[in-house]
């Protein structure tokens, strides 16, 4: 009688690891794009930001969040925070700064490097973190929810995902506050 190989469900850190290798893909690209025209690199801007901005807010909400409600170190998740917020903002310089035709090359390196940095850093030191901090079925369980927020997140407006990572950074009780909130805002852009 053939044995039955147990196949262990991926975990939110599985789900984590695949976008860090496709925003390094993206970078690569952009990087190998830096003196394309201006068409090309701000389409691989866009990919990129569609990429990074789901990943950053469901990762924010699923994980980072997670580890501050149990007893775990917290010192790298308000690291994380404060990358997410540095990339984010360096994006909406780089596409601000494409669309007038500013030079932007300096920062355009400057983004590569950083994100590629908090990618290494994440994989490195919050990983292991996570895992002690949690059950193999913990963090199965936060795949699904990690997975599942990131469609409607890339669907949401830069307003509205600015909102939800102060949201996210906040404490819970303020969380509600910025639920309200978000449901306001994207009443009013239909």
């Amino acid at each position: 009688m053939a044995q039955k190989k147990i196949q262990n469900k991926r975990t939110v850190l599985d789900f984590i690891k695949d976008d860090h290798d496709r925003m390094r893909s993206l970078i690569r690209k952009f990087r190998d794009n830096l003196d394309a025209k201006p068409e090309k690199r701000s389409a691989l801007l866009r990919r990129i930001r569609d990429e990074v901005v789901p990943h950053a807010r469901a990762e924010e909400d699923v994980v980072y969040n997670n580890m501050r409600k149990v007893d775990a170190p917290t010192d790298w998740v308000y690291h994380g925070f404060l990358e997410h917020a540095e990339t984010e903002a360096q994006l909406h310089a780089l596409e601000a700064m494409e669309a007038i035709h500013v030079e932007w090359r300096k920062l355009a390196e400057k983004f590569c490097d950083d994100l590629e940095h908090h990618i290494r850093e994440e994989e490195e030191e919050l990983f292991p973190q996570v895992r002690a901090a949690f059950s193999h079925a913990e963090l199965e369980g936060m795949a699904d929810k990690f997975r599942s927020q990131k469609p409607e997140i890339r669907e949401r407006g830069a307003i509205s995902n600015t909102i939800a990572m102060v949201g996210n950074l906040v404490t819970p009780s303020l969380n509600e506050v910025q639920n309200f909130v978000r449901e306001k805002v994207t009443s009013w852009r239909h």
